[in-house]
């Protein structure tokens, strides 16, 4: 049976239930920890708790992934306490973030045998002193293209995801989606190196308004993700809701997630645009999935993506 790696070690995939599979518990950029004063673990927890606890109560979500690998500020020792106190399964992210935000100079220079494994230890071995296992790889790139660092650590990962099973979930940004299919690109690399397109969630897929785009990507079994659910600022969401009702009405519910893309606290402080579009862990709930269900969408396909496709994924 495939288990899933939380924070507090390998779960039945079962016991996940409503998953949020792109969200960030806490998030700072390199630096932050040493450069400004305050980093506490119990009172980052109490604010992502305030936040994350709500949708638990109300909407009986059961499952985390935090999707910042460790230049996006991933805290372990954060994660397990939220999931602690709230009863929550968290999943810990190994991998790497775009470029032109900032790869560390040992990974730039660092051949792919030796970024594979560093990923590997980190899903085998784990992470920080309660040894932490990774439960999914996250990979990043950078506007309009690949560039070479990135395109090494895709390939670096995509032989780990290849070996251990681990999944596969990405970040892409806005002006890729319409300028040069970036998706399409990442999931090029992956396959290349052999990865298996059902360990692979594309991410931030939904700022495209293309939903032919979107089938040629499910087509070749990977999965999208709708994961900046309230982000006004890329496209509307009556704009994802209409999409994700084509892919569902043209039988491909299978290969939908839903999430947010939202951080739970972000240190030492949330930026301006950020903080203006700022929604909460509830929001897709609240908001989103009504709107799915009044444009048509059903009860079992809001089950599929929100429960079992994330099953899915997680399990290896």
């Amino acid at each position: 049976m495939p288990s899933a790696h939380t924070v507090f070690g390998e779960i039945p995939v079962e016991k996940l239930g409503i998953t949020m599979p792109h969200e960030h518990i806490v998030l700072s950029y390199g630096g932050a920890k040493s450069d400004a004063p305050g980093y506490n673990v119990k009172s980052l927890a109490d604010e992502v708790c305030k936040d994350l606890g709500q949708a638990v109560q109300a909407y009986g979500v059961g499952t985390v992934v935090d999707a910042g690998p460790t230049e996006l500020g991933r805290d372990v020792a954060v994660q397990r306490e939220v999931a602690r106190r709230l009863g929550v399964n968290i999943i810990a992210a190994t991998g790497f973030y775009r470029f032109t935000s900032g790869v560390p100079l040992v990974w730039q220079s660092a051949e792919i045998d030796t970024l594979a494994d560093y990923v590997t230890r980190e899903i085998t071995e784990g992470v920080g002193p309660d040894r932490v296992k990774c439960g999914v790889i996250k990979l990043a790139s950078s506007d309009e293209k690949i560039g070479p660092v990135e395109e090494k650590l895709f390939r670096a990962a995509a032989r780990v995801s290849k070996q251990t099973g681990c999944p596969i979930i990405t970040h892409s940004d806005p002006t890729g989606w319409a300028v040069t299919n970036v998706g399409k690109l990442q999931l090029d690399i992956l396959l290349s190196e052999g990865a298996d397109p059902s360990r692979i969630m594309l991410g931030h897929i939904c700022g495209t308004s293309n939903l032919n785009y979107l089938i040629e990507l499910v087509k070749r079994g990977c999965s999208v993700a709708f994961d900046r659910v309230g982000s006004q600022r890329i496209v509307p969401d009556e704009v994802r809701a209409g999409l994700v009702a084509g892919l569902c009405a043209a039988g491909y519910a299978s290969n939908v997630m839903l999430s947010l893309d939202h951080q739970g606290v972000w240190f030492p402080q949330r930026s301006p645009a950020t903080a203006a579009n700022m929604k909460h862990f509830g929001y897709l709930f609240q908001s989103f999935l009504p709107r799915l269900r009044a444009g048509g969408v059903s009860e079992r396909d809001i089950e599929q993506m929100t429960v079992v496709n994330p099953r899915n994924l997680l399990g290896f």
